[in-house]
Protein backbone atom coordinates (compact mmCIF):
# COMPACT_ATOMS: atom_id res chain seq x y z
CA UNK A 1 0.00 0.00 0.00
CA UNK A 2 1.29 3.47 -1.15
CA UNK A 3 -0.84 6.45 0.05
CA UNK A 4 -0.16 9.79 -0.62
CA UNK A 5 -2.12 12.85 0.99
CA UNK A 6 -1.88 16.56 1.53
CA UNK A 7 -3.04 17.74 5.18
CA UNK A 8 -3.90 21.58 5.29
CA UNK A 9 -3.42 22.41 1.60
CA UNK A 10 0.27 22.67 2.52
CA UNK A 11 1.65 19.08 4.02
CA UNK A 12 2.37 16.25 2.06
CA UNK A 13 2.69 12.47 3.63
CA UNK A 14 3.42 9.08 2.19
CA UNK A 15 1.66 6.32 3.89
CA UNK A 16 3.54 3.08 2.90
CA UNK A 17 3.51 -0.80 4.50
CA UNK A 18 6.46 -3.21 3.45
CA UNK A 19 4.74 -4.04 0.04
CA UNK A 20 4.46 -0.42 -0.53
CA UNK A 21 7.82 0.54 0.02
CA UNK A 22 9.27 -2.41 -2.03
CA UNK A 23 7.10 -1.12 -4.97
CA UNK A 24 8.22 2.26 -4.43
CA UNK A 25 11.94 1.01 -4.25
CA UNK A 26 11.11 -1.00 -7.26
CA UNK A 27 9.80 2.21 -9.18
CA UNK A 28 12.91 4.36 -8.28
CA UNK A 29 15.22 2.18 -9.10
CA UNK A 30 13.90 1.77 -12.50
CA UNK A 31 14.62 5.03 -12.42
CA UNK A 32 18.03 5.39 -11.56
CA UNK A 33 18.84 2.80 -14.24
CA UNK A 34 17.83 5.38 -17.35
CA UNK A 35 20.11 7.41 -19.57
CA UNK A 36 18.15 10.52 -19.65
CA UNK A 37 15.47 12.14 -17.62
CA UNK A 38 12.53 10.52 -17.49
CA UNK A 39 9.38 10.43 -14.82
CA UNK A 40 7.32 7.75 -13.94
CA UNK A 41 3.29 8.21 -12.70
CA UNK A 42 1.74 6.30 -9.74
CA UNK A 43 -1.93 6.39 -10.04
CA UNK A 44 -5.01 5.07 -8.13
CA UNK A 45 -6.96 3.02 -9.82
CA UNK A 46 -9.86 5.77 -10.17
CA UNK A 47 -7.00 7.28 -12.21
CA UNK A 48 -6.25 4.58 -14.25
CA UNK A 49 -3.36 2.99 -12.42
CA UNK A 50 -3.44 0.84 -9.25
CA UNK A 51 0.17 1.73 -7.85
CA UNK A 52 -1.27 3.91 -5.21
CA UNK A 53 -4.45 3.39 -2.72
CA UNK A 54 -7.48 5.08 -2.75
CA UNK A 55 -8.17 4.96 1.29
CA UNK A 56 -7.13 7.96 3.36
CA UNK A 57 -4.67 6.96 6.25
CA UNK A 58 -4.87 10.40 7.89
CA UNK A 59 -7.97 10.78 9.92
CA UNK A 60 -7.44 14.49 10.44
CA UNK A 61 -10.39 16.16 8.39
CA UNK A 62 -8.26 18.23 6.18
CA UNK A 63 -6.45 15.64 4.51
CA UNK A 64 -7.03 15.29 0.57
CA UNK A 65 -5.97 11.93 -1.25
CA UNK A 66 -3.20 12.32 -3.65
CA UNK A 67 -5.01 10.74 -7.16
CA UNK A 68 -1.93 11.66 -8.61
CA UNK A 69 1.97 11.82 -8.07
CA UNK A 70 4.84 12.22 -10.68
CA UNK A 71 8.08 11.33 -9.55
CA UNK A 72 10.57 12.96 -12.12
CA UNK A 73 14.95 11.96 -12.67
CA UNK A 74 16.95 14.12 -13.36
CA UNK A 75 20.06 13.36 -14.88
CA UNK A 76 21.41 16.96 -14.18
CA UNK A 77 20.22 19.26 -11.61
CA UNK A 78 17.71 21.47 -13.76
CA UNK A 79 18.85 25.59 -14.41
CA UNK A 80 22.13 24.26 -14.03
Amino acid sequence: MITVEIVDNEMAEMHLDRLGIQQLIHHLEQLKDRETDDHVHLMTAEWGGGELGSDLQNTDPSAQLVQKLTVYYWTRIPGS
